[in-house]
C-alpha cells in the first residue's frame, strides 16, 4: 500500500494507536492560540490567513526561549532571523494541516481525551485525572476555553500523525546503507563564505523613474507588502535602546557579592565612567559590543527589564536588577516614541526596498562567481580584505560528515559536501553552491576517508540513524512539494 493510500485509509490502525501513545505534544505549540478577531496577517496559505496576533505571540515565545538558551538578549539581526523562522514555520504548519484535512486524516475525541488524561497538569498528586486541575491549567496557563484548547490540540496531533505516516514511505536498502556508512564516516573540514543577496541590496542603484514605473506595475504587491509588514515596520510601539552589564550568579559569586559589586560599577558610571568599557571588562557577555542590546520594543522586554527602565530617559542608569540567574545593570541610550505610517507616505520606500530585493541576488551572484571565487582560486588563499569589504565573514565547518544533516536547513549545501568527498585537501571548489537563496564559496581544508573494512561490523549499528535521516529527508521533500502546490502570499 502506498503512502497516500495509507493516509487515506484512516487513523484507527493499531500501528497509529501505538505511535500516538508515544507522541508528546507541546501545549505551547504553533496552534495553541486564543480565538478572536484576526486583524492583519503575516502570510496567507490557499486563502487562509495567518493572523499577526498568532505570529506575535509565537515570536515572543520563541525569542524568550532562544534568549534563555543563549543566556543573553539577541541582537536586532538575530531577532529578525527569529521572526522569519517563526513566519516560515507557521506557513509550513498551515500547509501541512490543509494537506492532512484534504487526505482525511482525523484525530478522534478518544485520542484527545487519552492525551489529556495522561498529562501531569490534568492529574492530582496520586496521578489520577483531576477535572479541577485541568480547568485550572486552562484558565491560568493557557487562558483558553476547553473546546478551543482541545480543538487546537487535535490539530497539533493531526500534524504529528501525518508526519509519522509520511515517515513510513522511507526505507534503506543495503547498497544505500553502504553509501551512507561511507558518508557518515568520511569527515571533512571546509572553509566557506556565505554570500547573502541582502548584503548587496544597498549596492543596487534605484532611480526615481524606476520607482515610478514599479508603482504603476506592482501596486497590489506593494499594498500586500505594506499589510504584511504593518505591525513590524509601520505601526511601531514605543522602543528603547539599552546597554547592559550582566554578572552570573554562581557558587563563587552569590547574589550577596554581586549586588555590591554592581552598585560600585553604577557609582563609577554616575561619575562619568564609560559604560561600553565597563561592560567589555565586567559583563558575562563578552561580545565586544559593550553590552549593546540594540533598539527593541518596550513590550518585548522581560518583566525585570521593563520595570527597571520604566520612566527612565536617555542617559539614565537603572539600579541593580536581579533575576533568578544573574544581576544586571542597564543604561538607556534612547527612547523612540510610537510611530504610525499610512500607505501613501511609505509606498515609495516599500517600492524601493522591493526593487533592491529583486536586483540584489544578481549582484550577489556576480560578486560570488566573478570576483570572490576567481580571486580565491587564483591565489589559493581566502581574499580576506575582499570579504571584509562586503561585510561578509569566513567560517569553517569543523570536522563534519559529508552526509548532509536534513535536520539543519541552514547547514552546508549537500552539493558542497558531495564535492568535498572527492576533492583534494586545499582545493578551492570551482563552483558556487546555492542553498535557500544563499551562495556558498568554499575551500576544502582536510578530509579523512571512511574505513570501509569496518562496514560489516558497524553497518547495523547505524541503520536506525540512517533510516531516521531518510525519514526526515523524505518528509521535508514531501512538505516542499506540498508548499510548491500551495498558493502562499
Amino acid at each position: 500500500m502506498s503512502v497516500l493510500e495509507n493516509m487515506r485509509s484512516g487513523s484507527d490502525s493499531t500501528f497509529m494507536q501505538v505511535i500516538m501513545a508515544l507522541v508528546v505534544v507541546s501545549f505551547v505549540g504553533w496552534f495553541a492560540q486564543p480565538q478572536g478577531q484576526m486583524g492583519t496577517s503575516v502570510a496567507e496559505v490557499n486563502g487562509v490567513q495567518i493572523p499577526d496576533t498568532v505570529f506575535g505571540r509565537q515570536y515572543r515565545q520563541e525569542l524568550s526561549v532562544r534568549e534563555a538558551r543563549a543566556g543573553r538578549p539577541l541582537s536586532s539581526e538575530e531577532q529578525a532571523g527569529v521572526r522569519e523562522s517563526v513566519r516560515l514555520r507557521l506557513i509550513e504548519d498551515q500547509v501541512v494541516l490543509q494537506e492532512a484535512n484534504a487526505l482525511g486524516i482525523t484525530v478522534s475525541d478518544n485520542e484527545v481525551a487519552r492525551f489529556v488524561f495522561n498529562q501531569p497538569f490534568a492529574q492530582d498528586a496520586k496521578g489520577d485525572y483531576s477535572e479541577e486541575n485541568y480547568m485550572r491549567f486552562l484558565k491560568g496557563q493557557m487562558r483558553m476555553t476547553r473546546p478551543n484548547f482541545e480543538e487546537t490540540q487535535r490539530e497539533v496531533m493531526k500534524l504529528r500523525k501525518l508526519r509519522l505516516l509520511v515517515y513510513t514511505g522511507a526505507s534503506v536498502s543495503r547498497p544505500e546503507l553502504e553509501v551512507a556508512y561511507s558518508e557518515v564516516n568520511t569527515k571533512v573540514d571546509v572553509r566557506y563564505v556565505r554570500v547573502r543577496p541582502s548584503a548587496f541590496n544597498e549596492d543596487v542603484q534605484v532611480e526615481s523613474a524606476d520607482v515610478d514605473q514599479y508603482l504603476i506595475e506592482n501596486e497590489d504587491e506593494i499594498k500586500l507588502a505594506f499589510e504584511r509588514d504593518f505591525e513590524r515596520k509601520y505601526n511601531l510601539p514605543e522602543r528603547v535602546h539599552l546597554q547592559m552589564i550582566r554578572m552570573v550568579i554562581d557558587e563563587e559569586n552569590p547574589i550577596g557579592v554581586l549586588i555590591p559589586r554592581m552598585n560600585e560599577l553604577r557609582d563609577q558610571l554616575i561619575n562619568g565612567a564609560d559604560f561600553t568599557e565597563l561592560a567589555n571588562e565586567h559583563s558575562a557577555d563578552q561580545d565586544g559590543k559593550g553590552g549593546d542590546l540594540a533598539l527593541r520594543p518596550v513590550e518585548q522586554l522581560g518583566n525585570e527589564e521593563g520595570a527597571a527602565v520604566e520612566g527612565l530617559l536617555a542617559g539614565d542608569i537603572t539600579q541593580a536588577v536581579t533575576t533568578g540567574i544573574d544581576v544586571r545593570l542597564y543604561k538607556v541610550i534612547e527612547r523612540v516614541a510610537p510611530e504610525h505610517s499610512e500607505f501613501e507616505t511609505v509606498k515609495r520606500e516599500i517600492s524601493e526596498d522591493m526593487i533592491r530585493a529583486e536586483r540584489g541576488p544578481a549582484l550577489a551572484a556576480a560578486f560570488a562567481e566573478e570576483t570572490l571565487l576567481v580571486q580565491w582560486v587564483e591565489s589559493g588563499e581566502l581574499p580576506a580584505d575582499l570579504v571584509d569589504s562586503k561585510g561578509l565573514i569566513s567560517l569553517t565547518t569543523g570536522e563534519i560528515s559529508v552526509m548532509p544533516d536534513a535536520r539543519n536547513p541552514f547547514g552546508p549545501p549537500a552539493s558542497m559536501l558531495a564535492a568535498a568527498r572527492d576533492a583534494a585537501p586545499g582545493t578551492v571548489f570551482p563552483q558556487v553552491f546555492e542553498s535557500g537563496g544563499t551562495l556558498w564559496v568554499a575551500q576544502l581544508i582536510s578530509r579523512t576517508d571512511a574505513d570501509m573494512a569496518a562496514f560489516e561490523t558497524e553497518a547495523e549499528a547505524i541503520r536506525e540513524g540512517v533510516l531516521e535521516q531518510k525519514r526526515i529527508e523524505f518528509y521535508l521533500g514531501w512538505v516542499a512539494a506540498a508548499k510548491a502546490r500551495a498558493t502562499i502570499r
